[in-house]
């Protein structure tokens, strides 16, 4: 009798048919999103506690330098893992974000896959040549450090919110809002970061606002105009 109830309660709950999803992603996105697992998988293999050390760098305001060379060298292969995934999973939101508005594919995808990359070699250049042509290199290094942190960060939270975005649409509001926020958190704590470090090696306040100005703010501006056009 028992038996017969629990079947009864199971035949009512499962599903008699398979609704259809409303949008099929094409088979590139599942391949991407396999790559930034591996990715993810393969630095917690090489180092064990990268994540935390990730986590607790982005956090540290005195002594980054010494954190990140005995925890997180930027050029081992751990880093590295996590800088490829953060280009593709920085992809993947992108290319959802910009499929919200009325933008050609094709730009879509050109647009997706180099503003990642010309953000996080962008903004190291710019910093490099700064350093290079004011002499102040020793000031700019944390700034740097801080760079490739907050774009490590910025991958791990990317790829879930990418898996969630293809498993479930009925998060898509609610993704939205967390790629463009988490985007947000990293920036404003990244630079706030930063102006303190070289304000506390003397530089003028000038200068500092004359760098936001042009070379954190301005590239948005350049991109979103290529991008619509």
């Amino acid at each position: 009798m028992v038996s017969n109830l629990n079947f009864h309660v199971l035949y009512l709950l499962a599903p008699h048919e398979l609704a259809p999803r409303e949008f099929v992603y094409p088979i590139q996105i599942g391949v991407l999103l396999a790559f930034c697992f591996i990715c993810i998988t393969l630095a917690r293999v090489v180092r064990p506690s990268i994540y935390f050390s990730i986590f607790s760098g982005m956090m540290k305001t005195t002594s980054l330098r010494a954190h990140i060379r005995e925890t997180l060298p930027l050029l081992k292969r751990g880093s590295l893992f996590l800088l490829l995934n953060y280009f593709l999973s920085s992809a993947l939101v992108l290319y959802f974000l910009i499929g919200q508005y009325e933008i050609p594919k094709a730009n879509q995808v050109v647009l997706s896959s180099i503003a990642p990359i010309g953000l996080l070699f962008g903004n190291l250049l710019s910093l490099l040549m700064t350093g290079w042509i004011t002499g102040e290199w020793k000031c700019l290094k944390e700034p740097i450090i801080m760079k490739v942190l907050g774009a490590q960060t910025l991958g791990l939270f990317y790829f879930i919110y990418a898996l969630v975005w293809v498993l479930n649409s009925s998060y898509h509001e609610a993704l939205l809002l967390l790629i463009v926020w988490t985007f947000v958190w990293e920036s404003v704590l990244r630079l706030t970061k930063s102006v303190k470090t070289v304000y506390g090696h003397g530089v003028s306040w000038y200068y500092i606002i004359l760098y936001l100005c042009t070379l954190e703010i301005l590239p948005f501006f350049v991109l979103f105009y290529f991008g619509v056009q």
